[in-house]
């Protein structure tokens, strides 16, 4: 989890060791890093930071600890060994206020207004570079006078504007860690590239930020973490917490906003009458913690759940538990996951971050959608039944664990940052993160339009190496797309999306007997064709290689939907086992055409439909296609994003189609102009140039299976029915068949 109050604990005792050894400032002719943390409390970059300076080489930098706010203990945690420096720097707390009713329609009113939002956000970054400059100069005298040869920015570089821009000031080459995942304004994209490389604590971490406009070189590292060492108490500390129990479940946490606490409250009131004799704990303080304890007991758990507090002896709380739950709405590197892992506990997490990273779903643990209490709860349950499931997981946790965040590894692969930005190396090639599996392509950076461009000009002619290496790179790119549940997403604008799904259900499912048919999607992301089939009596199958997608899939007694994890060029089913199969999108964005093809037309039965839609860029989108590509600014949102994206067209994708079956429909999808989508996203419903699309939308309707306005959408689609290929076409092309019948 993101900033941990009580992970501290496992490393205090080893960052006390060695206590008479100190460096000499003066002397000393080793480089001076100065790492500045934000502080105020203990956090999980404070824990991050004691992690390196336990393991990392004491031959190769002198380290000083800079604070704004030293929190309470710190001369206990890194005094003895470490120089720390109080700044005097008041920090503000994190929780804040719930928004009163006038904030709440102020904001609703920017949502609505994205470009008014866009330049009031301009207006409050420039307000906070301004305010921050008392604090930069102050940064940058003191950075000069210490003489210090490298600055490390330790929280994220958003909450450290004063240290980027006194680092700036001074000249000093800067290093930036960045921890959670958050969309960055302009003016933090400028701050971004004072930096001369950024520490991501995670892929997921370094993904969202290079997809962004982030020109600095991005590296990934892992916070070095140790595996908790309980004391000799640990066993009378279980007796206490249980009071006559059987099974305790608990969580560590700063008790703020954002953590999920009520999330894992309410859980715990949905098991109580089933599991009497289940007891809780929560470890951790914040300034929600009353507020917390008053909830509890409004649910009647006082009884059954323990607010702790701070304890410095988290380990033991660990080695206590039967079952660790991270509840978290939204962090970064899950650092508290990663110690309950070590430990051996069976994890249950939110699907947040990078928990995708640290957790195989089933294997080493469980993940359930954040702000789900009922998920959780059956989760939680799950582990409860099955005790000895638990305890492979948490045996299989432990393995993982150790492998990814090997501490000696992860500190020495920093020390290795920290001497390329200081000696002014390029970060040119991939810096090893010290793990077998993960030796390559560890370098995020944006100094090009499309960083899966060159990746795409090695499709065609790749080895076998490259085809897995493609192949596993798409898949989790696809899972990482997935993470997060998308169903709900709703804006102005919507009718421009997923245009393929409407049409195949106004133009293709009343040609077809659906009720009772066997209906397969390949590439079916979430399932939102299966709800709509199954209603009709369908008996549908989703196929997808993105384990993400397939979990959020339509579950209800009323419909008949079963996902399927499965590649498309190699479908797990035998020949002719449906009636019906449904391929949108996918064609594009595949290694192998021609594969998957030949796939979706064996598992279709004789006289069975497929439907298929793709891109084509025989259309007016062509020319900003092209110019995306060309690395034309304007047109980046026409860039691809995905790892394989092919360039299709309506009379390639014909043509395919007709050598393997009857072609009976060729519809074109989005016959509108580039950019006319922001028509219906800019404007109000009652804007009369919103007609505009209304128009082009009925012209679709009733001509766009029409010639030629079906081979010039944005999109084309095609319903075949299986059998008699050859180039039989059940529709002719319709200059050839004036040839034929001899009008010209």
């Amino acid at each position: 989890m993101g900033q941990r109050e009580n992970s501290i604990s496992s490393v205090i005792q080893d960052c006390s060791v060695n206590t008479t050894y100190r460096i000499d400032t003066q002397s000393s002719p080793l480089p001076r890093i100065a790492h500045v943390e934000v502080g105020g409390t203990f956090g999980g970059s404070l824990v991050g930071l004691c992690g390196y300076l336990r393991n990392c080489d004491t031959e190769r930098f002198h380290h000083e600890v800079l604070f704004f706010e030293p929190p309470p203990g710190s001369e206990m945690v890194l005094g003895s060994r470490w120089p720390v420096i109080d700044m005097g720097f008041p920090v503000s707390p994190l929780s804040h206020p719930e928004p009163g009713k006038w904030s709440k329609r102020l904001r609703t009113f920017l949502t609505n207004r994205p470009d008014l939002s866009k330049w009031l956000t301009l207006a409050r970054g420039g307000w906070h570079l301004l305010a921050s400059l008392p604090r930069a100069v102050r940064l940058a005298r003191h950075f000069r006078r210490q003489n210090y040869d490298l600055i490390h920015c330790n929280n994220s570089f958003t909450y450290q504007v004063p240290t980027i821009l006194g680092a700036w000031f001074a000249r000093k080459p800067l290093v930036c860690h960045f921890r959670t995942i958050r969309r960055l304004t302009p003016w933090e994209g400028w701050l971004s590239r004072r930096s001369r490389v950024i520490v991501a604590v995670s892929r997921t971490v370094a993904d969202a930020l290079s997809c962004q406009r982030i020109r600095t070189p991005i590296v990934v590292c892992y916070n070095p973490r140790e595996c908790p060492s309980p004391s000799p108490e640990a066993t009378t500390l279980r007796c206490e917490l249980l009071q006559g129990g059987t099974a305790l479940v608990g969580t560590v946490s700063r008790l703020e906003d954002g953590k999920g606490i009520e999330d894992f409250l309410v859980a715990a009131s949905l098991l109580q009458s089933r599991w009497p004799n289940v007891r809780y704990v929560i470890v951790g303080d914040g300034n929600n913690a009353r507020a917390f304890e008053q909830k509890a007991g409004e649910l009647g758990l006082q009884a059954r759940v323990h607010f702790t507090g701070f304890r410095s002896n988290v380990s033991d709380y660990y080695a206590s538990m039967d079952i660790f739950v991270c509840p978290s709405l939204a962090e970064g590197a899950q650092g508290v996951v990663i110690e309950a892992m070590l430990a051996g506990r069976p994890t249950v997490a939110t699907r947040v971050g990078s928990i995708q990273e640290l957790i195989r779903e089933g294997d080493n643990g469980l993940i359930v959608n954040p702000s789900d209490p009922q998920t959780l709860a059956r989760a939680i349950e799950s582990l409860l039944v099955d005790s000895k499931l638990g305890q492979a997981m948490g045996a299989r946790a432990a393995a993982s664990a150790r492998h990814l965040c090997d501490p000696v590894a992860q500190a020495r692969m920093i020390d290795q940052v920290f001497t390329r930005a200081f000696s002014c190396q390029p970060f040119t090639n991939p810096v090893s993160k010290g793990t077998p599996e993960h030796h390559s392509n560890l370098l995020y950076s944006r100094t090009t339009v499309d960083r899966f461009a060159g990746e795409r000009k090695a499709v065609s002619a790749g080895s076998e190496g490259d085809t897995q290496r493609i192949a596993d790179n798409t898949r989790n790119f696809y899972e990482n797309s997935y993470a997060t549940d998308r169903r709900r997403d709703a804006y102005r604008g919507l009718r421009f999306t997923k245009m393929w799904y409407r049409a195949a259900l106004q133009h293709c499912i009343p040609r077809l007997r659906v009720p009772g048919s066997r209906v397969l999607e390949v590439g079916c992301g979430y399932g939102l064709l299966g709800t709509y089939l199954s209603q009709l009596g369908a008996r549908f199958v989703g196929v997808d290689i993105a384990l993400s997608a397939l979990s959020q899939f339509p579950k209800s007694s009323e419909v008949s939907c079963h996902p399927v994890v499965a590649d498309a060029t190699g479908l797990p089913f035998a020949d002719a086992s449906f009636d019906l199969v449904f391929c949108m999108e996918v064609l594009e964005h595949t290694l192998d055409p021609h594969a998957l093809l030949d796939e979706c037309f064996r598992v279709v039965r004789p006289g069975g439909h497929l439907v298929f839609s793709c891109p084509n860029y025989f259309s007016l989108v062509f020319i900003p296609k092209l110019l995306a590509e060309l690395g034309v600014p304007y047109f980046r949102e026409f860039v691809g994003r995905q790892f394989i994206d092919r360039w299709t067209t309506s009379f390639e994708l014909r043509r395919l189609l007709a050598s393997r079956g009857i072609v009976e429909l060729q519809r074109a999808v989005r016959l509108h102009p580039p950019f006319f989508e922001k028509v219906d996203y800019r404007l109000s419903e009652k804007n009369p140039l919103r007609r505009i699309n209304d128009w082009i939308f009925a012209a679709e309707s009733r001509w766009g299976d029409s010639f030629p306005l079906n081979y010039i959408g944005q999109h084309t689609l095609c319903m075949v029915q299986a059998g008699g290929g050859n180039g039989r076409d059940g529709m002719k092309f319709p200059m050839r068949q004036a040839v034929e019948s001899g009008d010209l």
